[in-house]
């Protein structure tokens, strides 16, 4: 019987990949003339562009080193993939701010349809490479660390989502790595009794 072990990235890259898909929904439904929509929606992709950063320097400080230590090639991939988040994300934010003065319907009209191109960009090669990060990290993790250890990792880079009414249903746990561990003991038992 396969063991089934906790994935420590898991929580965050379902919050992060969220927090991308509810910011595309709203680049999709904003009307670029109306300054009150257009604002908000500033706001709602200048915190995007905050966690994401903030996320990676969780993974310089935090997980770059752990891996460093049993797989440093797996931290160069890891390290590229983050290079290229960061260029999608900075000429993404560049755009944003660049044309933010758009006020004529027709400008409005092809700078959304720019910005949501790049957008959609940005997301696919996000979603392809948290998809493809996860399972390579916790092949390493899994082989060098406990569970226990695992949720410790976990709890180090949950991600604090903004609290505004665009996510309101954002709600998460203030203790992860007890939650993280219970249902992984809670799966193991069942695991066990199956």
């Amino acid at each position: 019987m396969k063991q089934i072990r906790l994935q420590p990235l898991n929580e965050t890259y379902q919050q992060l990949s969220t927090l991308l898909c509810k910011a595309a929904l709203s680049l999709q439904t904003t009307d670029y003339t109306a300054t009150a929509k257009w604002v908000r929606l500033i706001q709602q992709i200048k915190k995007t562009c905050i966690i994401f950063k903030s996320y990676a320097e969780k993974e310089e400080s935090i997980l770059f080193p752990l891996l460093h230590n049993y797989e440093p090639a797996l931290v160069a991939i890891l390290r590229d993939n983050q290079r290229n988040r960061m260029h999608y994300l900075n000429a993404f934010c560049e755009l944003f701010t660049a044309a933010q003065a758009a006020n004529d319907k027709q400008k409005s009209k092809l700078f959304s349809h720019t910005l949501l191109y790049r957008f959609d960009e940005f997301i696919a090669s996000v979603l392809q490479q948290l998809n493809e990060q996860e399972r390579m990290i916790n092949a390493v993790l899994w082989s060098y660390y406990n569970d226990k250890e695992l949720a410790q990792i976990a709890a180090s880079f949950s991600v604090e989502l903004p609290a505004s009414s665009l996510e309101k249903d954002f709600t998460f746990a203030d203790n992860i790595i007890n939650k993280a561990y219970k249902q992984h003991c809670a799966d193991k038992e069942l695991a066990l009794a199956v």
